[in-house]
């Protein structure tokens, strides 16, 4: 594994939040019918089914989530790891992790590290 397996992830988690909202807010317009003639016998109304396709997509980004921090968590270098979190899951640039983190680090050597590294 290496940072760009963890760059994928994060792209498709954010895929994934996009697909989750856009279920959330087609979930929310659907608007019940309000008739009293008799209907055919359906497996599920549309809400139902709506409903039950964001359980499964949120499910799937919960999923892939919990993928992404192990994969960081997985990391034997702690020094490293913590520059992963910073930038991968929190989105951090390089010039604040080569600020904030131990050792006299310019940000271009940062990236480096982080890219060049595999485990």
């Amino acid at each position: 594994m290496n940072y760009l397996d963890c760059k994928r992830l994060k792209r498709d988690i954010s895929r994934q939040k996009l697909r989750v909202s856009d279920l959330r807010d087609s979930t929310v317009r659907i608007s019940p019918v309000l008739s009293d003639m008799p209907k055919a016998q359906t497996s599920g109304s549309k809400t139902e089914r709506a409903v039950e396709a964001l359980t499964m997509e949120q499910l799937r980004l919960e999923s892939m989530e919990h993928r992404l921090r192990a994969m960081i968590d997985s990391i034997p270098d702690e020094y490293i790891r913590e520059m992963f979190r910073q930038r991968v899951d929190r989105g951090r640039s390089w010039q604040w992790i080569a600020v904030h983190t131990e050792g006299n680090n310019s940000a271009d050597s940062i990236r480096k590290m982080v890219h060049r590294y595999r485990w």
